[in-house]
């Protein structure tokens, strides 16, 4: 009885516009919410208390209370409400390779459409902070700080539109 191959070389995963829209949503989104997560952790060590940020959040967001800087930080809210702000980024970024999915590149150029989206993307995580801030705890924005809830914003949005358009279209011709 012979036997046959089944081996399956690994199939290699590109992110260019043969992927699908929702594979490069997750991408984006993972990176949107690891710039801010990391843009805080740092504050956060500046401050000497890492994974504050985190802990007051998902305070707010689980308890309905306002963290109290110098509190311990207690672990299940900061892996709860990471769990939660890396839903909101992927679904951010899974929206924005949507509706960048049949984007030409050609007719806008890749600066424009990478301002283009950033601005969006910075609206939209504005807009959403805001709300969470409204529903959830004002105090937090205040402790936060808007220029700094802002700036984690942009980066977030800008690092997403940059690998949006310069990674997830490669090589498209005259798209500069």
């Amino acid at each position: 009885m012979a036997t046959q191959d089944t081996h399956v070389p690994p199939a290699s995963v590109e992110l260019d516009r043969e992927a699908p829209w929702i594979l490069r949503g997750v991408v984006n989104g993972a990176v949107g919410a690891s710039a801010v997560a990391v843009f805080f952790l740092i504050l956060d060590l500046m401050r000497g208390e890492p994974f504050w940020t985190p802990h007051a959040l998902g305070s707010a967001l689980l308890l309905g209370r306002s963290a109290v800087p110098g509190d311990p930080v207690q672990p299940s809210l900061v892996v709860a409400y990471s769990a939660a702000h890396g839903t909101v980024f992927l679904a951010a970024g899974a929206c924005a390779a949507f509706a960048l999915a049949d984007a030409s590149i050609r007719q806008v150029g890749r600066l424009a459409l990478t301002i283009v989206t950033t601005g969006t993307l910075f609206t939209a995580f504005a807009i959403s902070f805001l709300l969470f801030a409204a529903v959830f705890g004002p105090e937090v924005a205040s402790q936060l700080g808007a220029g700094r809830v802002a700036l984690a914003n942009l980066l977030a949005a800008a690092a997403m539109a940059v690998v949006l358009v310069y990674f997830q279209h490669p090589g498209e011709a005259g798209a500069d």
